[in-house]
């Protein structure tokens, strides 16, 4: 224990005076800021509807629905002459009353049919409602408790958590290690008694203090106390220790960061590509389910803005842990078998 607390507050020390602390604060505050000052409600419409027909009762129902004067129109001077200005968006034209009604959709650029084809069933919906013979055609369950949809400027507080932690841990792990071959420190280290399972636990003590003060604050800012902390926590370290092990069993077979640079930025990058499914759910190929990003962000959203238990994200703790102690068995083989034994 002794020796762990000795390299631990040597890397603690490293880290510090080669500016990697300071990298992280910096960090720290542009996500607060942007934590504290995004809007936290955005209101985009893609459609501008200009009511024609008697008495104007779509344009009334819209606008008891909170609808703004720049989307619903009943003026068509106006509603053509701001469709002109916003030429993508997508003008419709409603008449005929509730009895027959008829749309008529206007487009000034390419517009998916798909989008095209949920707006009119959106109108049709409308129009039913109007009428009172709206109904619920399909029964709905909802697993967990409905929660209401998060503010915008903390719906990626899961990104960040999530992809600045796996950033922190595998770019900085793999840079301590250059610096470490580069200055010939491990040489002095292989003739201690700390031995490798000392240098892997130091380095991931290390990333996951920092990982989790980085972390920590971003919560509290978006939710105050109003979140579960021990879940959060929880996927927070699993995401930290995967990843730091991860680089410390790569960058062994690198000399330094230029050799390094293609093959780290790669996984990067590939362990980024669920942010894609972030932001469209839709796109979930199979693939990229497996990447160990995809799981983790998605538990983190659930247990932030759905209320999840630690029964709905164990599945996501056992493959994290898994494959965590899968990179522990990699790096301390080739901590063991190759970094030390080139530092005698």
């Amino acid at each position: 224990m002794k020796r762990f607390v000795s390299l631990f507050t040597q890397d603690l020390l490293i880290s510090y005076r080669s500016g990697h602390v300071l990298i992280i604060g910096l960090l720290l505050v542009v996500m607060a800021a942007l934590v504290l000052f995004l809007p936290r409600e955005i209101k985009v419409h893609n459609e501008l509807i200009l009511d024609t027909s008697p008495g104007v009762p779509l344009a009334a129902y819209l606008r008891e629905l909170g609808a703004d004067e720049g989307v619903v129109y009943t003026d068509q001077a106006a509603f053509l002459a701001d469709l002109e200005r916003q030429p993508n968006k997508v003008g419709v034209v409603f008449s005929g009353g509730l009895d027959a009604p008829a749309f008529e959709l206007v487009t000034n650029s390419a517009i998916p049919a798909a989008n095209l084809g949920l707006l009119e069933a959106s109108l049709e919906r409308a129009i039913l409602e109007l009428r009172g013979a709206a109904s619920d055609q399909f029964p709905v369950e909802y697993l967990r408790p409905v929660s209401p949809p998060p503010d915008f400027n903390i719906r990626f507080v899961p990104v960040i958590l999530i992809f600045e932690v796996v950033l922190l841990g595998f770019l900085i792990a793999a840079v301590m290690m250059f610096q470490e071959k580069q200055e010939a420190t491990l040489r002095a280290y292989r003739v201690s008694p700390a031995g490798t399972w000392t240098y892997i636990l130091s380095k991931n003590a290390l990333f996951l203090v920092l990982s989790l003060l980085y972390g920590l604050p971003i919560l509290l800012l978006a939710f105050g106390l109003d979140f579960n902390l021990p879940l959060t926590l929880l996927l927070i370290a699993l995401s930290s220790l995967l990843m730091t092990t991860l680089s410390l069993a790569i960058a062994v077979f690198f000399n330094n960061l230029s050799e390094w640079f293609f093959a780290g930025v790669a996984i990067l990058v590939l362990n980024s590509l669920p942010m894609i499914s972030f932001g469209l759910p839709a796109f979930a190929p199979a693939w990229l389910t497996w990447i160990p990003s995809y799981p983790a962000v998605f538990a983190t959203r659930d247990v932030l803005f759905n209320a999840a238990t630690f029964g709905d994200i164990l599945p996501t703790v056992l493959y994290l842990a898994a494959l965590t102690a899968l990179a522990f068995a990699a790096a301390y083989a080739a901590i063991r078998f190759k970094l030390l034994k080139e530092g005698r």
